[in-house]
């Protein structure tokens, strides 16, 4: 059947330009619809894709900081400041972070840190004992990154950054 077939055969039934016409307008309007409809998810999905990795950064940054804090030269003037900076970034985790089970478990792991901050101002605590304290805090932090950064990849590990340091 050639395309001169095709348009005898559409001029030999009248109606059918009708038919054709409200199936293309059915057609266009479901694109019309659908095509913004997608673009919104996928700004939703980009948008979740980069909280997801702000946190990400913000879990393993706080990793790194107390692996730093459990070594033995890490004085408690150190391991103070240190777990101050741990707050402010996990205050500044819980303002930014939109979905609000992630900001509730930064939150838990917020009073966690201020803990562990009220633990070294007042006892002096040793080298030993902190570890135990802060081995917590980093369980903590690998269950959050399981729970809210499933399928998003950390630019550097926790392992390759101690090696550097």
């Amino acid at each position: 059947m050639e395309f001169a077939d095709v348009l005898g055969w559409i001029e030999k039934h009248p109606g059918l330009a009708s038919w054709v016409q409200a199936i293309g307008a059915i057609a266009a309007l479901g694109l019309a619809l659908w095509i913004p409809s997608r673009q919104r998810s996928v700004e939703r999905e980009e948008v979740e894709r980069k909280r997801k990795s702000m946190l990400l950064v913000f879990l393993v940054e706080c990793e790194l900081v107390i692996s730093i804090t459990q070594k033995d030269s890490a004085t408690l003037d150190v391991r103070k400041r240190l777990m101050r900076e741990l707050l402010t970034g996990a205050r500044a985790a819980i303002d930014t972070d939109t979905n609000p089970d992630s900001a509730a478990d930064c939150l838990r792991l917020k009073y966690n840190f201020e803990g562990l901050l009220f633990e070294l101002d007042v006892n002096e605590v040793e080298t030993e004992s902190w570890v135990e304290l802060t081995d917590r805090a980093l369980s903590i932090i690998a269950i959050l990154k399981n729970i809210h950064c499933a399928g998003i990849k950390a630019a550097t590990s926790i392992d390759s950054a101690s090696r550097k340091a």
